[in-house]
Formats: C-alpha cells, structure tokens, sequence
C-alpha cells in the first residue's frame, strides 16, 4: 500500500491502491471491476472534499480524464447556484457510515458547458475507529430527463403555440403585481386584447396561416412591450398584458396605442397579404384594493367597449359604463327561462379505438338555441352559468339527459360529462351523480366523468375525496386538458384516474419532436400507472397516425366526428366496424 497517489488515477495499475480497502471495505479487486465496467462515473473521497479516485467513466459523462479530477474537489466543478445544494448533502454525509444522500447538481464539463449530475453518496468509516474516513459516490448524467422535465413544465406555464406565458401563468404574474403594488403603493395595468378579422382569416386560409399569424401577433406584442411586463395567451386570438412600473412614457394608453400601431402592419403569409387589428380593454390598478379577477373583469368590460367603438381601438374602464354587465345580467335572466322552457340541448362527440375504429364513449356538451339570439355557444354562457350559480341546476339536467340517451347506446359505449368547479364547490355533485343513475337504470360504470385541473385547485382534499366516493360506486374519472395547467402531474400521484386526455395544444404539434416526445412520455405515465390514454383534437390524417404511433389507445377530434345530434350519434355508433365489444377495461 505504499504507491503513490496518483496510481489512483490509473485503474488498469497493478499496485495497490492507498487505503482503498480501508474506505471501500470490500475486496479491492471487485471494487476495481465495478468502477471499470459502469457507466456511472465512481468516485472516491476523503472527508475534506478531496477526490482520491476517479472511475474511467469521467471522460464520456464529463470529458475529464479521470487522472486529471484526482486531487480536486467538487465544488471546483459545480455550478455557483448548486453550492449550497452540495454543501448540505455533505453535511448529512459526514453525520454517519448509514448515511445516504442523493442529490442533483450542475457539474461543469471539460468542454466548458455544465451537464446535470445526480450523486449518490454515502460514507465510509474506519470499522477499528468507527469515524467517517471517506465517502463513496457514484455520478450519473440526467442532463436529458432534466430537459424533458423542465420541457413538460414550461409547456405546462406557455403556450405551445406562440411560447407566450398562458393563462395560468399570467394569472401568477397578476397575482404578483396585486401584491407588489399593494405593498409599494404603486400602480399597474392590466389590458385585455381580442384581434380584429381573426376568424376570417383563419376559417379562409385554413389553420396553418392561423397560426401563422398568432405567432406573428406574439412576437409583435413582445416587442412592444418591456421585458419586465408580461403578455400572454389565453386561448384562440385573446391575448392578455400585465404593465408594470407604469409612468409617463409607458402609460397604458400609450403602450396600447403602440400594440395597436404594430398589429395593424400587414402581414405575409406565405405571399399572401393580410391585416388584423386588435381591441384592447384597459384597467389600470390605482391600489384600490382589488383582486386578480375583479381586475381582469374589469380589463375584459373595457374591451367589449372597444369592440362596440369599431375595434381596432382601445377602451379605459370606466365604473359609469356597465354595458357589458348589463349583457351577461340579460344572458343570466334569459338562462333561467331557458332551462324552464327546455331550450338546452346536448350533442355528442365520440372517442375512437385508435387500432380498431370503434366507438368506445362519447362525450356530452351542452348547446343553448336561444329563440331571439340563436344558438349560443358554451364559452358565452359556461361563465355566466358559472357566475350565476345557474350551472348546478344546468349540469344536474346534464347528467339526467346524458344517462338517460347513454341507455340507447350499445351497453360497452360509455358517457363523459364535464364538471363544473361550481358544481364542486355548492356540494350537489354526488346527488345529482346519484339521482341520474337511480333514474335512467345506466349502470355507474358507463358514466365518466371529466375534470380539469382549475376544478382539483379550488379545494383538492375535499374534490378528491368526493371523487373518490363516486369512483368506489363505478363511476370513471377522467383528468381533462392534461399538461395545461402547474401541477397536473401531482395529481396522478393522488388520484387513480381511469383516463388522461391529452390536451389538443400537443396533439396539434405532435409533429415536432419535442411535442411528439411529450406526449410518448405522458403515454408512459399512464401506462405506469393503469390509466387510458386520449389525445384530444385530432384533426388531421397525419396526427392521427403520430398519435397511434405514439401509443395513445383512444382519439377525439374533427377528423372522425364533430359534436352530433343525440339521434345521429346513436346512428355514427351503429355504422362504425368493430363497435360491440371494445372498452370493457379502461
């Protein structure tokens, strides 16, 4: 044991290596044969950091020729920000020879870029003294699965589209600028901006040149606007603007006159020309005491203005004007009438077998024929139910009207019904879960039901425990939108959900590599964990492929059928091959 040092540095030497046997406490010529022969980078140190042995895995995980790091010490190599995270682990190390920690940080490579490492390490001690002589730690690259995590969290925070913040975290960002201005007595905007002329352009030249110019729009509005404010997307051509630090120069009315100016230039879509406008509703936040959503109702108030002024223009909040008030209050008088005359209605989209063509449920959404407006559709008066209370006594009609036309189908084709976060929060939902089924004789295990995260964050225990109580009866859960919101994978970890319906951001990009990946790892999941998969709006021959190659077992889009009527969905079930039989499981 009298060799030098440094012939810890060259495994393939035939001497002894110093105090090996002592740190390792196993046959040195075993140690030897497991630090060669893993892909792990080994290493061997001394209590004050020191590397005593570094295993040949170093050169391809971190470029380092391993004779090179004997000697050294850690935190040469670590990124500044993960000193402390290092620095407590090794703490824990040196409490004890049991000890084991596990620990992610950043290590620099030989080529100057950093790759993450996650390190398992645990001490060593002298058997005679019983004191910590050492620690052994084996080094592992997750560079890869730290991207795609930090890949499915900021899909989770941005738009897939146009890499906007969406609207959950532009909901976090006013949150904050409530509280910072509340704190500092300073004042911020908040603009709500509709293009003008989207629809036209996207239902003439087709959804690629729609999205085209949404991505274009984004990167128009980023210009404009400051990097300590935010603009996000809250879905199809809304967008939305938080504006910190207002002053003379950045005065919303000036900012908004500025997005106006840039939105209104022409744009070139693949040679074709085309101009857009924006309205825009303004609030501006004097420390009055208002929150997030009384902002954004006010910011969504002054928009309709502007939209009645001829769009393309922008409008102030202003208490006085209480137009748009006054409509939804019309709207909620009207939807009283209207559930008392039956003027609400179901259609019903089916979900395919992917392998097999067969119609394994369908899902009920809920139309309004109203007899001066016409047919007005859920994003209009979903919300004003929702204000109104109005949507419990709407969903209790849906669940009864669903199971009861789900009872004419064949009996393996299932039923899906949105919930409401207000049918959670008023406590009817297992009552009228319970009076549908007692009334239409539809077993509970052809009923699904379908969450959304907003749903499980209103109050998770008590939604999850009710979920629960539905579940035991053989009613089926489904988690809805999956990847749109902050923490949709906590919940797959409290809640045995039946299916996860993969949301049509995903599907829509599936072509990309990076969407397509996400979406094959969110496959993975569910299989893991014994839940179904759905991909969401598949609207092309292309993405219907991607998402069989993918492995999603079930799709729902336009391509195989738009919402129908209750009598041509009893006929699309007939007419598809395969039909009877299918989905017993899952």
């Amino acid at each position: 044991m009298d060799c030098p040092a440094d012939a810890l540095a060259a495994p393939t030497s035939s001497c002894a290596w110093p105090s090996l046997g002592a740190i390792v406490g196993h046959s040195e010529r075993l140690f030897r044969l497991l630090a060669e022969h893993t892909n792990d980078v080994i290493v061997l140190g001394a209590p004050d950091m020191q590397c005593l042995y570094v295993s040949p895995a170093a050169l391809v995980v971190l470029g380092y020729d391993p004779h090179d790091l004997v000697g050294t010490s850690p935190v040469d190599f670590i990124h500044p920000d993960d000193i402390h995270v290092f620095a407590e682990h090794w703490t824990g190390i040196l409490g004890g020879p049991e000890v084991r920690t596990v620990c992610s940080v950043r290590h620099r490579h030989r080529e100057g870029h950093f790759v993450w490492i996650e390190a398992s390490v645990r001490g060593v001690d002298d058997p005679r003294s019983g004191q910590i002589i050492g620690c052994v730690a084996a080094l592992r690259d997750i560079t890869a699965r730290r991207e795609a995590e930090d890949e499915i969290r900021h899909r989770a925070l941005h738009d897939v589209l146009t890499g906007l913040p969406n609207r959950s975290l532009f909901r976090d960002r006013l949150d904050q600028a409530v509280a910072h201005a509340a704190r500092t007595r300073s004042h911020f905007a908040v603009l709500a901006c509709d293009l003008d002329r989207f629809k036209a352009i996207n239902d003439s030249l087709g959804h690629p040149a729609g999205d085209a110019l949404l991505r274009v729009t984004a990167a128009r509005m980023r210009a404009v606007l400051r990097s300590c404010d935010t603009v996000a997307r809250l879905g199809g051509d809304e967008f939305a603007v938080v504006l910190t630090s207002l002053d003379e120069a950045h005065s919303a009315e000036c900012v908004a006159e500025r997005l106006i100016a840039a939105l209104s230039e022409p744009v070139d879509l693949d040679g074709q020309i085309v101009e857009v406008g924006v309205s825009i509703g303004i609030v501006v936040a004097a420390n009055d005491g208002l929150g997030a959503d009384e902002l954004f109702k006010r910011a969504d108030i002054a928009l309709y203005e502007a939209k009645a002024s001829g769009r393309n223009t922008y409008r102030a909040f202003c208490p006085e004007v209480g137009r748009r008030i006054a409509t939804r209050s019309h709207l909620g008088l009207d939807m009283k009438e209207a559930i008392r005359r039956g003027e609400f209605r179901l259609v019903y989209q089916p979900v395919i077998d992917a392998n097999t063509g067969a119609v394994v449920s369908l899902e009920a959404l809920m139309r309004w024929q109203h007899p001066v407006h016409g047919e007005i559709g859920p994003s209009a008066f979903i919300p004003v139910a929702e204000e109104t209370g109005l949507i419990v006594p709407l969903g209790s009609w849906a669940f009864q009207e669903a199971c009861r036309e789900a009872t004419h189908w064949p009996p393996h084709v299932r039923v899906a019904v949105n919930i409401s976060a207000v049918q959670m929060r008023r406590d009817g939902l297992e009552l009228a879960v319970m009076q549908a089924l007692a009334t239409s004789g539809l077993p509970a295990s052809r009923l699904k039901l379908e969450v959304t995260e907003s749903v499980l964050m209103q109050d998770a225990d008590n939604v999850l425990a009710c979920l629960h109580r539905l579940r035991a009866i053989g009613v089926l859960v489904a988690l809805d939108d999956f990847g749109t919101g902050y923490s949709s994978l906590s919940y797959l970890r409290r809640f045995p959900f039946d299916k996860i319906k993969i949301d049509r951001s995903f599907i829509r990009d599936i072509a990309d590599p990076n969407a397509a990946a996400i979406v094959r790892a969110v496959v993975s999941i569910g299989e893991r964990l014994g839940m179904g998969i759905v991909a969401e709006g598949v609207e092309t021959a292309e993405q219907l492929e991607l998402v069989r190659r993918e492995g999603c077992n079930q799709v729902q889009g336009f391509l195989l059928s738009r919402p129908l009527t209750a009598e041509r969905a009893r006929a699309y079930v007939r007419s598809r091959p395969g039909s009877v039989g299918n989905d017993q499981g899952r």
